[in-house]
């Protein structure tokens, strides 16, 4: 009877260790983000790249390891995957780093680790330029930390190398500018 009633307890752990919990946070601009909260420990919130990865592969492919030394804060950046896009189109690096402040906020915590990937690892230096009073630590993966070192260099040579496209233009300065230059080659 005892076995029983301690492999009952170890299930009903289990189950509440394994429950996730999924937030929306409204963001002052509007935006419903979505946010899984997943994991014991130091909270470490996830910036994933893209523009567009959205959270999910990550937490599907290392969830379980990370979960088991952090609280691990998934979220899906304005416009993708869970999370909705803005009425205003504001996908500036600005917006998108007040975003994690809000979050940050929305969820209670006082302060974090980063884990920031390819594209993430800009939206990362950002947030951590503006916010280092919520930062407690920050992890890389495969980051770009250089937009235009990283597009100018790397990118767009190799983009218009496999396209057969002569791209005789100057990379531009404006991160705005440099996206666009980007775009153009993708809708080749």
């Amino acid at each position: 009877m005892k076995k029983y009633y301690l492999g009952f307890l170890i299930f009903l752990l289990l189950i509440v260790r394994a429950k996730a919990e999924e937030h929306a946070v409204w963001t002052s601009d509007s935006v419903r983000l979505y946010a899984q909260v997943k994991g014991k420990g130091i909270p470490c919130v996830y910036i994933h790249g893209g523009p567009g990865s959205g959270s999910y592969w990550l937490e599907k492919f290392f969830g379980d390891s990370l979960e088991h030394h952090f609280q691990m804060i998934y979220i899906d950046q304005r416009g993708v995957g869970r999370s909705t896009s803005p009425v205003n189109h504001d996908y500036s690096l600005v917006r998108m780093i007040e975003d994690f402040e809000e979050v940050r906020r929305a969820l209670d915590i006082s302060e974090w680790i980063t884990l920031g990937h390819s594209f993430g690892g800009i939206l990362q230096m950002g947030y951590i330029a503006s916010y280092p009073q919520s930062i407690r630590g920050m992890m890389m993966i495969n980051c770009t930390l250089n937009m235009r070192e990283s597009f100018c260099n790397s990118w767009i040579p190799k983009a218009s190398e496999l396209l057969d496209v002569q791209d005789a233009t100057d990379c531009p300065d404006n991160p705005e500018d440099l996206l666009g230059k980007m775009i153009g080659l993708i809708g080749r």
